[in-house]
């Protein structure tokens, strides 16, 4: 496993919040035929598992969960680690993540995903790889003209032949993000990368 924090600090891409199918409205016209999508309560769970790994590749070592303090009010996401809490070897609060000797990323996994689909939980995933290239570009859109906005980028996109999916947070309270699909790994150098942080 390669431990190569330079590529977690791209941030998660928090990936798509609905709980009950993967939700798109697709920009058809663009998209390559083999990712024409129509998903619906009738795709079986595993297969909802699949497409969605399909689509939203990343760091398959490593992946991020939605933490929230009930106490401040505080939320953010994290790089899940196998040995957190553990009595063990886990220093928390004491000893921050980053700096700890025993780190062990948790791998994404198909019960991972499936529990993100039912709502369970809310992970991200790691879009830029540790060869520097990524197959999705997210954009958070979440501001009061985040509609205007999103009509614009897709507009653009389209025009100029770049596939573009948009997606409505569980919330529904005015956010969406966009996300541009790559069938093959895009490479990116340092720079470009550090513009790949959504969250």
């Amino acid at each position: 496993m390669l431990h190569d924090l330079k590529s977690l600090r791209s941030g998660p891409a928090v990936m798509s919040e609905s709980s009950s199918a993967i939700s798109y409205a697709l920009d058809t016209a663009a998209m390559p035929s083999a990712i024409t999508l129509m998903v619906n309560q009738e795709l079986p769970p595993a297969e909802k598992v699949c497409l969605f790994r399909s689509l939203f590749r990343g760091r398959q070592d490593v992946f991020a969960r939605l933490w929230q303090n009930r106490r401040t009010g505080r939320a953010g996401y994290s790089p899940v680690c196998n040995h957190e809490w553990d009595p063990a070897l886990c220093s928390k609060p004491r000893i921050r993540c980053g700096e700890c000797p025993n780190r062990d990323f948790a791998p994404v996994t198909n019960a991972i995903i499936q529990n993100h689909l039912e709502g369970k939980h809310t992970i991200g995933i790691y879009p830029l790889l540790p060869d520097e290239t990524c197959y999705l570009l997210a954009v958070d859109l979440d501001k009061q003209s985040w509609m205007e906005n999103a009509a614009a980028f897709l507009e653009t996109c389209h025009r100029v032949g770049i596939p573009t999916a948009i997606e409505r947070y569980r919330s529904g309270n005015g956010a969406s993000c966009l996300d541009i699909l790559f069938r093959s790994g895009l490479s990116l150098n340092g720079t470009q990368a550090r513009l790949l942080l959504i969250d």
